[in-house]
């Protein structure tokens, strides 16, 4: 029989996040999607809107843009190796970010960081069995 420990989360992974190799060389910290802050700052970008929501007059675009504003503060919580086209290394900060999140030739950037925050075993607590090989 199997224990809950197995699909027991790492707390601090969830909000702090986890290091994630692209393949294309850089590296992203990610923290688990419906992460409590990032809940609690998505719901202070949607209030000032629910009046629009609930009419149906609130475009999806602009939708989009609120959770790529929380998604860009945090989900992704860090990065490295990544550059501008001349080479130059960009800074993590949640402003550069949703700049790239907003660029919609970067839709494959913004996609990428969204489904691997939703992977549930990259943010599980290590066993004991796991500690011992590592």
């Amino acid at each position: 029989m199997a224990k809950l420990s197995a699909i027991a989360v790492d707390t601090q992974k969830v909000v702090g996040g986890v290091w994630v190799e692209h393949y294309l060389g850089y590296s992203f910290k990610i923290a688990r999607m419906d992460n409590a802050e990032y809940i609690k700052y998505l719901k202070t970008l949607i209030e000032p809107h629910l009046k629009e929501m609930r009419a149906g007059s609130f475009d999806a675009e602009k939708r989009l843009d609120l959770t790529k504003q929380a998604a860009a503060k945090c989900i992704l919580v860090g990065w490295k190796n990544v550059e501008d086209e001349a080479g130059k290394p960009i800074p993590y900060s949640p402003e550069n970010a949703l700049e790239l999140f907003r660029k919609p030739e970067l839709v494959d950037l913004y996609d990428f960081i969204i489904n691997e925050s939703t992977s549930a075993a990259r943010y599980r607590q290590e066993t004991k069995k796991e500690s011992i090989k590592n």
